[in-house]
């Protein structure tokens, strides 16, 4: 019996340990190309700078541009808009930071941020924390994807108010192929859903 023990013990302690590999920021090329669509639900908001529609995000001269798309014409959005767009892909990334390198499954960090919002004067300030859970692969128009699962929850300073994030990173089109937000966790708030529909790499 105690030999029996002596040999479950050591199996434990030399069991593989799965080490997850560390993913680099990638090299974004000039003429990178992404297209999403997305959705923008029960915001009380009447302003029109909100997600809702199809969009391109394209990297050009070293900075990322974003438009609308419709009746096969482009046409420019609003900073929120755009800000919101830029966070889809690594090089976007702002004080909300989405997207932290090099990254893998176990990362985890925090971020302070204020919360602009359509139609706010005085937005609120907030915290955030941000968990990479695990790795597997993601479906959207734009294709099948490894992905990382990234999940995030934060508080709205001095309020009852909790948010929650939960959206899919792949380096191979260098995106986030899909993202769900909720601002107001059990409550009234706004929802927003965005979908990579299409990557067309650059040269």
């Amino acid at each position: 019996m105690k030999r029996l023990s002596v040999v479950f013990v050591l199996c434990a302690i030399f069991l593989p340990i799965r080490a997850y590999s560390q993913i680099q920021m990638p090299t974004p090329k000039e003429g990178d190309r992404w297209e999403f669509k997305a959705a923008t639900t029960g915001s009380s908001s009447s302003t029109s700078d909100r997600l809702s529609g199809n969009y391109e995000v394209v990297y050009l001269k070293g900075q990322l541009e974003a438009y609308e798309l419709a009746d096969g014409k482009k046409a420019p959005v609003g900073p929120l808009t755009s800000a919101q767009l830029r966070r889809m892909v690594p090089f976007g990334q702002d004080e909300m930071q989405y997207l932290k390198f090099p990254i893998s499954v176990g990362n985890k960090w925090a971020i302070n941020y204020t919360a602009e919002s359509p139609g706010v004067r005085n937005p609120p300030k907030r915290s955030a924390e941000f968990n990479v859970e695990q790795e597997g692969e993601t479906t959207t128009t734009a294709g099948t994807f490894k992905t990382l699962k990234i999940k995030g929850s934060g508080q709205t300073l001095g309020r009852p108010v909790t948010q929650a994030w939960e959206y899919f990173y792949s380096s191979n089109c260098k995106a986030i192929t899909k993202y769900n937000y909720d601002s107001a966790v059990g409550g009234n708030g706004g929802k927003v859903e965005i979908e990579l529909t299409k990557f067309t790499p650059g040269n």
